[in-house]
Order: C-alpha cells, then sequence, then structure tokens
C-alpha cells in the first residue's frame, strides 16, 4: 500500500504578490511537487489589507492571519504543516494534530527591537508581535534555518529551541544564463552602449541604499558607468542624497522590474554591488553570480557566509574599501574573469534538488519529534523503498 507524506504550505504572502516570500513560497512547492513520496497542498491564510488605513496594516494583517490559521487547522487533513515564514510563528501553536515545520528566515525586527540597529526601535505593537513571533516558534517540531548566520541569531537572541533544527540554503531558479541582447531591458536603462553598475533592493534600512549611493559617488568621475538602482519608488531622502552627492544624472532608479528584466541588468552590468548591513540569506549577489556579474558585497548577517570566496566581500560601514573593490572589477579584467569563474561555481551549489532533498530530511525529523518514530517512506509504482 502506498503511503504518502500530506505536506500542506501555509502561506502568508498574497498570491499577486511580489517579494523574496512570495518567491520563496514557490521554490518549496516547485521542489516538492518534484517528489513522488509527498503530496503537496498550499493555502494561503493573508488577506489583502492594502485598503487600510497604513497605522491598522499590521495589525490586522497578523490578526487575519491567526483567523485563517485556526480554520485551517480545523480543517486540514495533512501530515505535516510548513508555515514559510518564521516571522509568523505563532500560527504553530494552532496546529495541534500536524508535525510542524517553520522556516526563519532572518531576526531582523527581532534584532531591531533590541537596539541591534542604529534606527529606531519598531512600533510597540510590532514589538509584541515580534515577541509573539520569536517565541511561537518553541510550538514547531523543526526549525528550517535559512543560512548558520540565522540560526547563530536565533540561538543567541531567543534561545534553544526544543524543536529541532536544520540549515536549508533556498534555491536558485533557471536564471544562471546570460542574456545576450537587452530586449527586456532597454526601454528602461540607459543606452545599450553605456556601462553601468547594478543594485537591487527594497527601501529598508537593512538594504543600505544609501550606502550603495555614496560608494558610486567615490568612483562617479573615475569611471563612464552610470549606476541602475531596482528596486521600489526610491524614498525621498534617497533622490535627495543623490543630489547632494552630485551623482542624481548618472542614477536611474527602475521601478519594480520583473524577473526577466532583473536576469537582464545581471547579465549585462558591469558589477552587483549589495552593501546591506544584514541579511538572513541574500538571493541577489548569487543570482548575479549565476548571470555571470561579479559582486562586491558586504559582510553583513549571512552574506560571507552565502558567496564564499565567489565575492569581494566588505564590512558595510567601510565604504572607501568596497569602492576600492568596486573600481579593481572595473579596471581589472583578469581580476573581473576570476570573479565571474568564482560566481558561476558557487552559485552551481544552490540547486533545486539539492533543496528539495534537505526539506525532505526536515520533514523526516519534524514528524519523528512529532510522532516518535520516522515517517514510513512510499511505495510508489512498485518500487519499494529499502
Amino acid at each position: 500500500m502506498t503511503t504518502q507524506m500530506r505536506v500542506c504550505l501555509v502561506d502568508t504572502a498574497l498570491p499577486d504578490s511580489v517579494g523574496s516570500m512570495r518567491h520563496y513560497a514557490d521554490m518549496v512547492e516547485r521542489a516538492l511537487l518534484e517528489r513522488e513520496d509527498i503530496v503537496v497542498s498550499r493555502v494561503c491564510v493573508a488577506d489583502d489589507v492594502s485598503q487600510i488605513p497604513p497605522i491598522l496594516r499590521t495589525a490586522k494583517h497578523h490578526s487575519q492571519t491567526v483567523r485563517h490559521a485556526k480554520r485551517l487547522s480545523r480543517e486540514c487533513d495533512a501530515d505535516l504543516v510548513h508555515i514559510l515564514d518564521g516571522s509568523h510563528g505563532y500560527l504553530a501553536k494552532h496546529f495541534a494534530k500536524q508535525a510542524v515545520v517553520v522556516t526563519v528566515h532572518d531576526m531582523i525586527p527581532l534584532l531591531q527591537s533590541k537596539k541591534h540597529f542604529a534606527v529606531p526601535r519598531p512600533n510597540m505593537i510590532s514589538r509584541l508581535i515580534v515577541r509573539q513571533a520569536a517565541t511561537g516558534l518553541s510550538h514547531a517540531d523543526h526549525l528550517i534555518f535559512c543560512s548558520e548566520s540565522t540560526r547563530s541569531d536565533f540561538h543567541q537572541h531567543v534561545g534553544k529551541s526544543k524543536a529541532s533544527d536544520s540549515v536549508v540554503y533556498p534555491p536558485l531558479e533557471s536564471c544562471g544564463r546570460r542574456i545576450k541582447n537587452r530586449d527586456h531591458a532597454e526601454q528602461r536603462i540607459c543606452p545599450a552602449e553605456t556601462p553601468f553598475i547594478f543594485h537591487i533592493g527594497n527601501n529598508g534600512f537593512y538594504k543600505n541604499r544609501v550606502g550603495v549611493l555614496r560608494v558610486f559617488a567615490m568612483l562617479s568621475d573615475r569611471f563612464p558607468h552610470k549606476l541602475l538602482m531596482a528596486g521600489p519608488e526610491p524614498t525621498a531622502e534617497l533622490v535627495l542624497l543623490a543630489k547632494q552627492l552630485g551623482i542624481d544624472k548618472q542614477v536611474q532608479f527602475v521601478i519594480n522590474p520583473t524577473n526577466e528584466e532583473v536576469f537582464a541588468y545581471y547579465s549585462h552590468a558591469a558589477a552587483f554591488i549589495f552593501p546591506s548591513i544584514y541579511e538572513g540569506f541574500g538571493w541577489p549577489p548569487i543570482e548575479a553570480m549565476a548571470c555571470g556579474c561579479p559582486v562586491i558585497c558586504s559582510d553583513g548577517g549571512s552574506l560571507a557566509e552565502v558567496v564564499g570566496d565567489a565575492a569581494y566581500v566588505v564590512p558595510p560601514k567601510e565604504e572607501h574599501l568596497m569602492a576600492d573593490a568596486l573600481a579593481t572589477i572595473l579596471s581589472d579584467d583578469l581580476k573581473r574573469q576570476e570573479f565571474i569563474d568564482r560566481g558561476y561555481r558557487r552559485a552551481a551549489e544552490f540547486t533545486l534538488e539539492r533543496f528539495a532533498d534537505q526539506l525532505d530530511n526536515a520533514y523526516m525529523e519534524a514528524s519523528r519529534n512529532r510522532n516518535g518514530i520516522a515517517w514510513r517512506r512510499a511505495s510508489i509504482a512498485g518500487n519499494s523503498s529499502p
């Protein structure tokens, strides 16, 4: 008799949303659909709160996810629930009938609440939600961390959970190709003959977009390159800083580009710069490497761990050193090619197959922790597992 594990993915990102949480959910689903011994379903427990006054959105979002998760827990017949975003870790306690796995992407909200960064703390309601999410993770049977750095931060600031845990790096999708022309991007960027440096990121303080501008300004009179910054609409402060640095004519903001456009930018950029203050994983440097773009990044959070020796790695506050590294990439063809080659090799390690195997191991561990025994492997199409 065939026995397949029924896995329910609990998604907290809306189906039409953009960003890393939606991307991660898609990658998990894609990985599991390749496995014959797992039956996967996916349920979004979030509501669209965009029409609610901004001051109320955070509280409304989290209260609605709890309501939908409680209903799901009553109706769900899965053997295991995978909560895909640890910032909703408080949901774990509502799934008493299933083994529970939670992915913890980063500890940014908790660290910010503890004044770890030189930015204001979140408001009181947000701090309460952050604490509930962190303590709620104790109800999981297994925690997946996206990096050793994130696991270390969790153990230091939250404590050792009763749950087992593992580090599972997210995979890359099929972006490992150089796009030979600019058909997907030429309408939105500088002319094809103009060299450019690329950055992508949101306006969160930890992305350090102001640092990108300052580093570029140090080189703007030495190289003919433009700076292309992709992401949401820039803040007024960011636009003002570009003017104050005298580089506003050399900087172009591309608002919410498509994935295909982003891959085109990676493929044609002279270099990719990513001076984040903190990352729980950090997809963009690996994506850039897969597209043959040399990377200069910070060592914030997980970044040094993730890129290995395949990028120039500089502390985020050492902007002059980052500018020197960028200048080396722009002026030394041999060094540039060396980092391109290293990047290809590093990016090739982040496969969907490896990701699927490690997810499977995490699910087996969660099942063992919840039920006291390991899940019995399926017998598929007459092929019995040993």
